[in-house]
């Protein structure tokens, strides 16, 4: 059976906009804001089940269990009426000691480090934090699991900007080819409060083929559906 799965990245959190890197180990609230983007995306959901008769509606909403996400989930499942449950494998990147620093502090507290994460970020770690392959390798684990445990037909995934990235990057192609994967991992725009969906093959693999859109359903709430485009690849520095 195929399925669709719904990645969610969360409403607009405390420190999103001032450019800090928000990982595992940092838990900001939603802002206002936050909540509005949380609010559209349930209702775009809800309008979306009803609309799409091929679309069967989600049993369960999956979170990462970091107050970001699971606030937005909360949100969501009380649009939707279903329950939600965390995953903690759908948590962002762990930044380690770059937790909750902006791009200027890490630069001068490690600017060595910095530039060789820049370089390879599949092999190298910020301190005491982990590889984008590690995180990949936890996400895909998730997302199998959830899929091949009975959540077949639609599956709505609550995260962060780096989860989503591993997924959508995982549809570019099959064997794990670490530079191609870190390119597109890079390439692909995750805006908060944003819906991406995927159309994966049969038991859930994400492989070549897998149709990826994405509607950016934040304020003021926009109805047309945008095909993900790749942008140009940039460095690792955190999103705003």
């Amino acid at each position: 059976m195929r399925t669709r799965l719904y990645l969610i990245r969360h409403g607009a959190a405390e420190g999103n906009d001032e450019g800090r890197y928000l990982g595992r180990r940092s838990d900001p609230p939603l802002t206002g804001d936050g909540r509005r983007q949380a609010r559209a995306a349930g209702c775009w959901l809800q309008r979306h089940f009803r609309c799409c008769m091929r679309c069967a509606a989600p049993s369960v909403i999956l979170s990462s269990g970091l107050r970001r996400s699971d606030e937005t989930a909360w949100i969501i499942s009380r649009r939707l009426g279903v329950p939600w449950q965390v995953d903690r494998r759908f948590q962002e990147l762990d930044f380690g000691r770059w937790d909750g620093l902006n791009y200027r502090q890490v630069e001068n507290r490690d600017p060595g480090l910095l530039r060789r994460w820049y370089d390879d970020p599949m092999r190298t770690s910020p301190p005491a934090g982990e590889t984008l392959r590690q995180m990949r390798a936890r996400v895909r684990d998730a997302y199998l699991e959830a899929v091949r445990g009975g959540r077949h037909g639609s599956l709505v995934v609550v995260a962060h900007g780096g989860p989503i990235r591993a997924l959508l990057a995982s549809c570019a192609f099959v064997a794990d080819d670490d530079e191609r994967f870190a390119r597109e991992f890079f390439s692909h725009s995750c805006p908060v409060g944003s819906v991406s969906v995927i159309r994966a093959g049969p038991a859930g693999n994400l492989r070549i083929g897998a149709k990826v859109v994405m509607w950016p359903v934040s304020p003021p709430a926009r109805s047309e559906a945008l095909h993900l485009r790749s942008a140009p690849v940039g460095s690792a520095k955190p999103e705003k």
